[in-house]
């Protein structure tokens, strides 16, 4: 089974920023990210895919994990 890569996790947080205050501030904070600091923001989403997560429900435990 092949994992998640960039542009998985980032439709995955898209499609759930429509719905969720969380997910619209993490969009929000990488689109920010993106504009000023690109080194960082490549940096994470290289973080992310490096978790080798399997399926948007290992990235949504993973992420709601890290913000508690």
């Amino acid at each position: 089974m092949k994992s998640m890569k960039r542009e998985d996790i980032l439709g995955t947080i898209n499609d759930l920023s429509k719905t969720q205050g969380f997910y619209s501030r993490l969009k929000h904070n990488l689109e920010e990210m993106f504009e000023n600091d690109y080194e960082s923001f490549d940096n994470y989403l290289n973080s992310l895919e490096d978790k080798q997560f399997k399926d948007p429900v290992d990235l949504v435990m993973y992420l709601e994990s890290e913000s508690q």
